[in-house]
């Protein structure tokens, strides 16, 4: 009998009237195939699907503070630019076509 395939998501969004709405800060996560993180920021109505493995790979670790080796992403304020450009494949349809190809391996 094989066991069930198993996405995990966590779910994080940014207030339109937060001070740093497309920040998010003090992630603690450990990469993995079947991980991803669904970030919302209410002021631009984006909705950014992210990999655990990219968020890893993309977000700055903390090296010191209370936060020390927590991770922290801060998402395009505009939707054109070089940073833009860079999290286009995460953002709204884009982002959701990565969770249609996900194709985990059954679990032990």
């Amino acid at each position: 009998m094989t066991r069930p395939q198993v996405g995990e998501f966590e779910v994080a969004a940014g207030a339109r009237t937060a001070q740093h709405w497309n920040f998010f800060a003090a992630l603690k996560f450990t990469p993995r195939e079947n991980l991803y993180f669904i970030f919302y920021t209410e002021r631009n109505n984006a909705i950014w699907t992210v990999p655990s493995r990219d968020v890893a790979r993309i977000s700055a670790r903390n090296r010191a503070g209370k936060n020390i080796g927590k991770r922290a992403i801060s998402f395009p304020k505009q939707p054109d630019g070089i940073k833009a450009a860079r999290f286009a494949k995460y953002l709204d349809d884009r982002g959701f076509e990565l969770l249609r190809g996900f194709r985990p391996r059954h679990l032990p």
